[in-house]
């Protein structure tokens, strides 16, 4: 490292162009995604959900429970084996995330209250929770704290 510091020291001083530094968080990045290219090739576990509204709706939805013959049974994230979800959010956009993250987010925004039923028209309706487009990655980044005592995710709402 540079006599300036650790990057977050740098990072919390302001711009203070370092070509090694900044050198150094683009190659780590680079790795992250080769790593998880790898990964996928390895055989990684990897859901893919597409959410064409959205863009439109401002909002992500991520189910947890599902109906089968009559009763909401867990489903979605709460039932999941990927490690990684490939989150569609329009035709050419898309976002990787770690399922423990997005378990963390889902299960914040189910105890705040933002829970909703999805696709009741079909054979198999759906519960899931709306998580704001705008807050997605920030709380992606850093999964908001749980209030005391939060619910598990529960079938049917």
């Amino acid at each position: 490292m540079t006599e300036q510091g650790s990057v977050a020291d740098r990072m919390a001083v302001g711009r203070n162009p370092d070509w090694d530094i900044d050198w150094e968080i683009g190659t780590n990045g680079e790795l992250f995604v080769v790593d998880l290219i790898q990964s996928l090739k390895d055989g990684a576990r990897v859901e893919t959900k597409t959410d064409m509204w959205a863009a439109k709706s401002g909002n992500l939805y991520i189910e947890y429970s599902c109906r089968y013959f009559g009763e909401y049974k867990p489903s979605g994230i709460s039932v999941t084996k990927a490690e990684v979800w490939a989150l569609v959010l329009a035709t050419e956009v898309v976002v990787f995330a770690p399922v423990d993250r997005l378990k963390a987010v889902a299960r914040y925004y189910y105890v705040i209250g933002r829970r909703k039923p999805g696709g009741m028209k079909g054979s198999h309706p759906t519960w899931g929770v709306l998580i704001p487009m705008q807050s997605l990655l920030r709380d992606l980044t850093r999964p908001p704290a749980l209030p005391p005592h939060p619910q598990q995710f529960k079938a049917g709402g």
